[in-house]
């Protein structure tokens, strides 16, 4: 099997790591957090911005300039983009990548406005079901680097209308499980909770 990526998450509210996206327990100093990701065999941090208002989003983006500037991993930046200005904030924070929401209505339009100016290795885009991959197979892979699934069930059915490749959300530590996922060439890696958790060895 070729080499995968792993991904662990860091939800940044007001500027501090949080557990989740509905879960805001802290997670102690984020800079801590994101320097143990990066030594313990983690390949990229996605930094999720949980914002409700424009302040609070420049706190965050602050938040991510400062990880940025203490690991060596590569992150991705995503969560309360709305607008081109929001992909170019992540980029110059020190993000390799920004990841935009296929929920939202803009993003079919945003993704071709970013690709166009800051090249399609740059753009990610979170998807739960394939509405969006079916709005935007005409176009999607000369727009986007990869896709982040969310929902395990819709693998084959993406993998038979798109060849962009794409990191799987598993929500549970299954080894077997995950490895079987794994093993598809369309896959590049995976992320969950179980990964997030600073307890797991994911080395094992």
């Amino acid at each position: 099997m070729e080499n995968k990526n792993i991904v662990a998450t860091i939800y940044i509210k007001n500027g501090k790591a949080v557990k989740g996206l509905k879960d805001h327990t802290p997670m102690g100093d984020i800079i801590e957090l994101a320097k143990h990701y990066n030594d313990s065999g983690v390949d990229k941090i996605l930094c999720l911005d949980l914002s409700d208002e424009d302040e609070e989003h420049e706190k965050n983006i602050l938040a991510i300039r400062a990880i940025n500037r203490n690991i060596e991993i590569k992150t991705c930046g995503g969560g309360n983009i709305r607008r081109l200005e929001d992909v170019k904030k992540l980029l110059y924070a020190g993000c390799v990548e920004v990841m935009l929401n296929g929920a939202r209505p803009e993003t079919a339009d945003l993704i071709k406005e970013a690709s166009a100016r800051f090249g399609k290795k740059k753009i990610l885009v979170s998807i739960h079901n394939l509405d969006f991959v079916f709005k935007t197979k005409d176009f999607l892979a000369d727009c986007i680097h990869e896709l982040i699934l969310k929902n395990t069930d819709t693998i084959k059915s993406l993998e038979a209308i798109t060849d962009v490749p794409y990191i799987l959300y598993q929500e549970e530590h299954d080894v077997e499980g995950i490895y079987g996922f794994l093993s598809s060439p369309n896959i590049r890696g995976i992320l969950g909770p179980f990964i997030n958790d600073t307890n797991t060895d994911i080395m094992q």
